[in-house]
């Protein structure tokens, strides 16, 4: 199984979890508040390509900072 196949696997949750953070963000945002980070923790939160995925994404008109601790 190459990179492309794991991939094309990961690529529909990846764009779930991005679609949802993004509905969070935008909620937030209708508050009146400002998300100053996203919290990534449990077994999927220790993907890099997902932490690289939502670090890359544009919330609105701006990137919000990811962290990813070890071991959350």
């Amino acid at each position: 199984m190459g990179s492309e196949d794991v991939k094309a696997i990961f690529d529909p949750t990846v764009d779930e979890i991005i679609h949802l953070v993004s509905q969070q963000v935008s909620k937030v945002k209708k508050k009146g508040e400002n998300v100053k980070a996203i919290l990534l923790v449990g077994g999927f939160g220790s993907s890099e390509y997902l932490h690289y995925r939502l670090s890359n994404h544009i919330y609105g008109d701006r990137k919000i900072k990811v962290l990813q601790p070890v071991n959350a």
